[in-house]
């Protein structure tokens, strides 16, 4: 599956911080959510990233996931914004 260069997974992301696991398993397996991710700049990937890790907890940490795989695959990006 070619998803156009973008990182998914662990390891070293030559583009900025590692994805969270979570998330990266998530992802992998939406290529619309993926291409999203993909057409980010390089900030706006940041604060996904940053935005999952500062959960307070497990199950905060997995509704962050679902809900930034969700709205990268509708095409929504609000979240970033806090709306």
């Amino acid at each position: 599956m070619d998803h156009q260069g973008v990182f998914i997974g662990m390891g070293n992301n030559p583009d900025g911080p590692d994805l969270p696991v979570g998330f990266s398993m998530q992802i992998a397996q939406e290529p619309q959510a993926v291409a999203a991710y993909g057409r980010l700049s390089k900030e706006q990937q940041a604060s996904v990233i940053r935005f999952m890790q500062s959960c307070q907890n497990g199950e905060d940490a997995e509704t962050r996931v679902n809900q930034v795989v969700q709205q990268l695959k509708d095409g929504n990006i609000d979240f970033l914004y806090g709306k």
